[in-house]
């Protein structure tokens, strides 16, 4: 056995996890179900019930169905098997599948979708600026030229990486490559590559 130095044994399996963290076990894929499980585990997150926003997690999640118009755009579906990753690393990983990302508003961990907003959430002008330490610079076009964006995700049927390119037409030279984790599906994947293209697209 000491020999081995990959597994030899994979199985596809449905994680069960207590509802919203304290309630009965049930079989999800959910990314905010894993987030709130992973924030209460006491090897992991070992946060207490004061320091999860359980109702924005969720309420979030539901925003991501409704805009999104499919449950699948908030699964999550991996396995950790690595003992070196902090929590931190962890909840980037799970909400990053749901096109979210992790914050402390406060002390209490929450979940931001990812989504267009009509105003400046942060805005920056001269009386928060040091005086004269402004550097002005102008960029048009296309972060580092990129042609494309490339995402690699897990194949719901034989766990193969697989690899989409967002646009799906043309030549391609110059792509930004994106590596997934707990993608396991081919709408996700398609959503999360088209999402990053347009952010390199419509970027200023």
């Amino acid at each position: 056995a000491l020999s081995l130095k990959e597994r030899k044994l994979n199985m596809l399996v449905t994680r069960k996890l207590p509802l919203n963290g304290t309630g009965a076990l049930i079989p999800t894929t959910s990314a905010a179900q894993a987030l709130i499980y992973l924030a209460f585990d006491s090897k992991n997150g070992r946060r207490s019930s004061h320091e999860v926003d359980v109702d924005q997690i969720l309420a979030t999640e539901q925003e991501i169905n409704n805009y999104f118009g499919s449950t699948k755009a908030s699964e999550f579906s991996y396995t950790l098997d690595d003992n070196n990753l902090s929590f931190e690393e962890i909840a980037g990983m799970v909400a990053s599948s749901c096109f979210c990302e992790p914050t402390r508003f406060g002390s209490k961990l929450r979940l931001n979708f990812e989504q267009p907003k009509e105003i400046p959430t942060l805005l920056f002008n001269h009386r928060n600026k040091v005086p004269k330490s402004e550097k002005r610079t102008q960029s048009f076009g296309i972060s580092k030229d990129y042609d494309g964006v490339q995402i690699e995700y897990t194949s719901p049927n034989d766990d193969a990486r697989i690899n989409y390119t967002a646009p799906e037409t043309g030549t391609r030279n110059n792509l930004l490559k994106i590596s997934t984790t707990g993608i396991r599906t081919e709408e996700q994947a398609k959503t999360r590559a088209w999402r990053e293209w347009n952010k390199l697209y419509y970027q200023r």
